[in-house]
């Protein structure tokens, strides 16, 4: 139930609680569709704020506040998006709050993204006098598995009322605190998961001749895949062809008759994910009938390339320029890295932005994702959740078409 003792009264108070929120949820991480504590502790926050919840399976939430005022031509329901899983990863970082999990940590600041999407809710909740439509907020488990944006949207929830727009955000350590960056057009790369499994006959290692050995097929594989992005593609198109991973062999004396390799395939458009599929193939394909070998190759896109919507984009950049709540930076060059939002927006108008929690003068929050020191400037949180409720209030009151 709505405590209005519970209020947000000032900027001191409403960083205090969001800050709070990040640390508990922090020293309790939680990996992909196991998020249990993090709903709970998610979902008591929003409802002692006003903010009514819909609990999503396995452990997903939906934040809704209505508007009392008038509702916009064009936009009626806005949506904002965080991530809430961690990672598998054991923290050493040495603040006071520092997961009490055992090899498990948000490495990748989504603890910090559910504040300020939290914040921006409970911020909502107390302004739904200036905006009508609907302002949604949700909270979405296993983003580093890749299923939980789809879970989300095959819901049904967010036809429910149906989506005009849609806003995820993210913290970023190449940013200062106090600023939101903005990428026009594409702004993440496809991912593809990629597995080459090639075998053979093997043999002894003293009698090569004799055998088949799959390690210097694989080496030789491993080799040509570098000519893909060098000489198969248009030098324009940004690819990634990595192997991350070769596990063969038995014995130290033995040829081995069985090599598993994976790696990951990064690119900006189905097009060129189909090319590079296809000269991956015939690389493979190639060096396998050369070594009298069979293969298996397994392919699996976990996440389309992130294109954000420039209309949607514009109208962030020109709501927070002169709102003197942050500064806008405007991202030039875009990421290889994936992200599970382009999901949403496959279905949905929207952009994805970067808040900035990078500070100078604590190198421990220049740490990139994923590292174990992984830490942000918590100053950041505020600002980006006051700066995001002020985008959606601006959407809702002022309208627009971004289809």
């Amino acid at each position: 139930m709505y405590n209005k003792k519970a209020g947000i009264g000032n900027k001191r108070v409403l960083e205090h609680k969001l800050v709070s929120l990040r640390r508990e949820i922090h020293q309790y991480p939680e990996l992909g569709n196991e998020e249990v504590q993090t709903s709970a502790l998610i979902s008591r926050f929003l409802e002692t704020h006003g903010v009514k919840v819909l609990k999503l399976n396995p452990t997903g939430l939906i934040g809704t506040v209505k508007g009392k005022g008038k509702p916009g031509k064009k936009v009626r329901t806005v949506v904002l998006r965080a991530d809430i899983d961690a990672l598998p990863i054991q923290e050493h970082t040495s603040h006071g709050f520092v997961s009490k999990i055992q090899g498990k940590m948000h490495a990748c600041g989504h603890d910090a993204n559910t504040a300020i999407v939290a914040g921006a809710a409970v911020l909502l909740s107390e302004q739904s006098e200036k905006f009508g439509g609907t302002a949604r907020f949700v909270f979405q488990p296993n983003e580093e598995g890749s299923t939980g944006a789809r879970n989300v949207v095959s819901s049904g929830q967010l036809d429910n009322p149906k989506t005009d727009v849609i806003m995820g955000v993210h913290v970023s350590p190449s940013l200062p605190v106090g600023t939101i960056g903005v990428k026009y057009g594409a702004m993440f790369a496809a991912v593809d998961k990629l597995e080459i499994m090639i075998t053979g006959e093997g043999g002894h290692a003293a009698y090569p001749h004799k055998g088949q050995d799959l390690v210097v097929a694989a080496a030789e594989i491993v080799q040509e895949l570098q000519t893909i992005v060098s000489r198969k593609m248009d030098p324009t198109d940004s690819v990634v062809v990595t192997i991350g991973t070769i596990n063969g062999g038995t014995r130290w004396n033995v040829l081995a008759s069985e090599v598993k390799m994976t790696g990951t395939i990064r690119c900006f458009s189905d097009d060129v994910l189909n090319k590079v599929r296809a000269e991956l193939r015939g690389i493979v394909t190639r060096v396998c009938s050369k070594w009298h070998a069979k293969f298996v190759i397994k392919n699996n896109k976990s996440s389309s390339p992130l294109i954000n919507n420039e209309k949607v984009a514009a109208f962030i950049v020109d709501s927070l320029e002169n709102s003197g709540i942050v500064d806008v930076r405007v991202i030039d060059k875009p990421s290889m890295g994936g992200e599970d939002f382009s999901v949403y927006l496959n279905h949905y108008p929207g952009c994805f932005v970067y808040a900035g929690t990078g500070n100078n003068a604590k190198p421990a929050t220049l740490h990139q994702w994923h590292h174990s020191r992984f830490d942000i400037d918590e100053k950041g949180i505020r600002p980006a959740a006051e700066a995001l409720a002020y985008v959606v209030r601006q959407m809702l009151v002022k309208g627009g078409s971004f289809v």
